[in-house]
């Protein structure tokens, strides 16, 4: 490289070379801005676009070369061939849109690298190109010759830097990106020209005369000047049209935010006001707002105003309270002076900043306020229902003894067989009566809350092989299999309501005996001991029915809902078993739910948590 050193130092005015340096890094410069902002629609926009910045770039190398070729001093005279002068810029404009064209077609992102590479070559051979056409241009009282190797090197030069250029950069890129870029396709351009111009030598020949119709240096400096002119006006209408654009869309952004139906504002790092929409500056209700002033300040002129909040709320102390919800970027609603409800949301930007967005929540609290009445009407109507069944136990009852206590008598006295047939299906009717009426009762009491789980010591295995025992005639009578599968983890004394917890399984193995008409019922128990002796344990009565529709399986544990009113109207009930069943096990602190059982069927699961006990261990009801 050290020829080409001499040839820089040697055969060179150093003013000149600065000048075309310079003008080659404001070409390259306003290339990969124009490249940088490329549309990105198609039409005819886009295709406009590459035409300037092919212009741009093909005319900043071709001035780039030929002020350069000013700048290059041999001692003898210089002329230009016009025509091929001329179709040197052609050809070189021509490369630069056709490569720009190819890269842009990959799109935006650093993926699709080939088609830039691709792209970036065309315009490094297109500069070679180029040069190699102006140099065949130019006309001395001598013989060019060429060394091969530096001409190789040149054109390898720009088919390297070139690429590289285009492939840092690419439409929408960062500003960094494009000064790399604009720096790599400069020094490509410099070192391509410079290294073949060190690769030239003229051989004088003193009897050779220059053609006068030959374009003069100073003609060639007039058209680097003009073609430099025109580099800055592509470059500054590239720049105009930016701007404009940037506006337009700017202002396109503006009204799509004053249309918002909520108050938007942006604060900077310092929590000082930077912009805002109209709606949000409807929400001061004519207090001033201006860039530049503090959150802090425009809340307590809203505060001073009576904006926010009602009569006695320290204000100070919600504003502090304001602020420290800001910073951690939470929200609060507040209501205005007109009785509106707003939503501020906070939201930290990645500078650093806020934005604070207004959303006006009135006819959403509205809402919340009238189902909440409605909640509360509803809550009420319940419990006064129950609490009427509950205080009617007694007047519901007493009669219903008085039947039954009367119809017994009858019995004892001496019937003709029809008449004993007629008070036996009284008893009998008056009974499931009953039934019915104490587990009416049991719901409402339940509900009411008057139903206090007692604390006492009981085996739980025993509870469950009573209740297995006390179901086994029943499913004998029906042909059915009563299994009983316990787990055999030592220690069954807890400590609850066994009573309730009787009552519950009681009712999920009559209903398993009752809709079950042929296979097996199975009680199962499995345990776990848990920390602070406590154990966790989980019934299961499954049987082999029909099971329970998907869509059925949530309402079931409501009072009066059955799964199959078929099924029901056959073997009877209330559909109230499982609602006092969900309403126990929710008291003790269970859950209570159904699946369905592999092969058919149902398997209804209780889980409960309870404190265990010493087997002596008794505690009075809580």
């Amino acid at each position: 490289m050290y020829d080409v050193y001499l040839c820089l130092t040697t055969q060179h005015d150093w003013r000149l070379v600065i000048v075309a340096v310079a003008v080659c890094a404001v070409a390259c410069a306003s290339t990969f801005f124009l490249y940088g902002n490329l549309p990105a629609e198609k039409g005819g926009r886009r295709l406009a676009w590459l035409t300037m910045v092919g212009l741009v770039a093909g005319s900043g190398v071709w001035t780039t070369h030929f002020v350069a070729m000013l700048a290059f001093r041999t001692g003898f005279p210089e002329r230009y061939d016009a025509p091929g002068t001329a179709l040197s810029l052609v050809a070189v404009v021509a490369a630069a849109m056709l490569g720009f064209a190819i890269a842009s077609r990959a799109g935006p992102g650093r993926d699709a690298i080939w088609p830039r590479l691709s792209g970036g070559l065309v315009v490094g051979l297109g500069v070679a190109v180029m040069h190699y056409m102006g140099m065949a241009a130019y006309r001395t009282t001598g013989d060019l010759t060429w060394r091969s190797g530096r001409v190789v090197e040149s054109i390898v030069i720009g088919a390297i830097l070139a690429p590289l250029a285009l492939a840092t950069a690419w439409p929408g890129c960062s500003r960094l990106r494009r000064i790399a870029a604009a720096v790599l396709f400069m020094l490509g351009i410099a070192g391509l020209h410079f290294t073949a111009m060190a690769a030239v030598s003229i051989l004088p020949d003193p009897g050779r005369l220059l053609p006068r119709a030959l374009m003069s240096n100073d003609t060639m400096a007039g058209a680097a000047v003009a073609m430099t002119g025109l580099i800055i006006i592509g470059a500054g209408a590239g720049a105009i049209v930016d701007f404009f654009s940037h506006r337009r869309e700017l202002q396109r952004l503006r009204d799509a935010l004053d249309a918002m139906p909520d108050g938007l504002a942006f604060f900077d790092g310092e929590d000082r006001l930077q912009a805002w929409n109209s709606r949000y500056a409807d929400l001061r209700l004519g207090l001033p707002l201006y860039r530049g002033q503090s959150y802090r300040e425009i809340v307590s002129q809203g505060l001073e105003g009576g904006r926010f909040l009602g009569e006695g709320v320290d204000k100070d102390a919600w504003l502090d309270e304001r602020v420290r919800v800001r910073r951690e970027g939470g929200w609060v609603d507040m209501m205005t002076a007109g009785g509106r409800w707003l939503r501020c949301h906070d939201r930290r930007a990645a500078d650093g900043g806020i934005v604070t967005v207004f959303t006006d929540i009135t006819d959403l609290k509205r809402a919340e306020e009238t189902m909440a009445q409605a909640h509360d009407l509803a809550q009420e109507a319940s419990l006064i229902k129950s609490q009427f069944l509950a205080n009617m136990s007694h007047e519901i009852r007493t009669p219903m003894n008085g039947i039954l206590g009367m119809n017994a008598l009858l019995m004892m006295t001496s019937l003709t067989p029809a008449q004993k047939r007629y008070a036996e299906v009284v008893q009998s009717s008056a009974d499931n009566l009953m039934a019915i009426f104490n587990d009416i009762i049991d719901v409402a009491r339940l509900e009411a809350g008057a139903v206090e789980m007692a604390s006492v010591t009981f085996d739980l295995r025993d509870l469950l092989r009573e209740a297995e025992a006390e179901h086994r005639p029943a499913a004998r009578a029906k042909g059915l299999e009563l299994a009983l599968a316990l787990d055999d983890r030592e220690g069954s004394w807890m400590l609850g309501d066994p009573a309730r917890l009787r009552q519950v399984v009681a009712h999920l193995l009559s209903n398993a005996v009752k809709f079950t008409d042929a296979g097996e019922v199975t009680l199962a128990m499995r345990s776990r001991a848990l920390n602070a002796g406590r154990t966790w344990f989980r019934i299961e009565v499954s049987d082999t029915g029909s099971g329970v529709a998907p869509d059925l399986k949530q309402a079931l544990f409501e009072p009066f809902r059955q799964a199959d009113g078929g099924a029901t109207r056959r073997h009877g009930g209330a559909g109230l078993g499982l609602a006092i069943c969900r309403h126990a096990v929710r008291l003790m602190g269970g859950a209570i739910g159904v699946l369905d059982r592999d092969g058919g069927g149902s398997v209804f699961w209780v889980e409960l948590t309870l404190p265990n006990a010493a087997k002596d261990e008794s505690v009075a009801a809580a």
